[in-house]
């Protein structure tokens, strides 16, 4: 059985993670995430968004750990 690849647009990945759409260009032109382009659309997938939001859970927790 095949897994299915899920996308999201820029507007549904800000939705998301919760943040503006002009953070979600900055995190692209960044480096932090990777669109993929589809019929001139950028597309972010479903891994690369929880693998985002880990990292940015784990330095939370570092950050309010020493309190």
């Amino acid at each position: 059985m095949a897994t299915q690849n899920i996308f999201f647009t820029t507007k549904e990945t800000a939705q998301r993670l919760n943040v503006s759409l002009t953070y979600i260009s900055y995190l692209v032109m960044a480096g932090k995430l990777t669109p993929q382009k589809v019929l001139g659309r950028n597309l972010f997938s479903d891994e690369d968004l929880t693998r985002f939001e880990q990292i940015r859970e784990s330095k939370r927790n570092k950050t309010t750990s020493h309190e």
